[in-house]
């Protein structure tokens, strides 16, 4: 599920503006009707329910079939790229963890126009704030490290011996082991928030 961009109310034409507040008010008017007899729960019972912009849910977890759903994101985690002489091996960047979450799958994606086909190897290090930076004793891959094989493209959701879990603030840095001919690699993580 793509996150929604963030539009803020302020930068939104007036006729918009005046209509979400609107909005708001029956919203909430009929909310406040509809709390459980202690008044600390508000449901909503559809069949289906669109969401088109941002929702925020204070003070409780949303439910489907009185089941909380997980949230599964992609985030783009590195770049690797140098213009002319090709992508260098070694340390690579940093990233701050925004939330706790598991990994699920890695993905490893040739992004040069002509989409080269090479091969590279990654090794993703972990280390919480407090000890950063994080070194290779830190690798969160195992031997199952992020690899284009001659190839375009390599995805792994099987994750053998990695260390998936991450916690809020965690420190990622990535190294690159290896590489020959491709010009720009993207690495994506999907995971699920926890």
């Amino acid at each position: 599920m793509p996150l929604p961009s963030v539009t803020f109310r302020s930068e939104l034409p007036p006729i918009v503006r005046k209509e979400l507040d609107q909005l708001d008010s029956e919203l909430t008017a009929y909310l406040l009707q509809e709390h459980d007899d202690d008044g600390q729960h508000t449901h909503i019972t559809a069949s289906s329910l669109t969401v088109t912009g941002p929702l925020a849910v204070l003070g409780g977890p949303i439910t489907v079939n009185g089941v909380e759903p997980q949230q599964t994101l992609t985030f783009v985690i590195a770049h690797f790229a140098s213009p002319g002489s090709g992508i260098a091996t070694g340390f690579s960047g940093v990233l701050v963890v925004p939330w706790a979450c598991t990994i699920t799958q890695v993905t490893l994606l040739s992004a040069d126009p002509a989409l080269t086909s090479g091969s590279m190897v990654v090794d993703i290090w972990k280390a919480p704030y407090a000890n950063y930076p994080p070194t290779v004793a830190d690798s969160i891959c195992a031997s199952a490290k992020p690899t284009l094989s001659g190839a375009i493209k390599s995805q792994d959701a099987t994750l053998v011996g990695w260390t998936t879990a991450l916690a809020a603030d965690d420190i990622l840095a990535f190294n690159v082991e290896s590489v020959t001919s491709v010009k720009r690699v993207r690495l994506d993580l999907r995971v699920t928030l926890v």
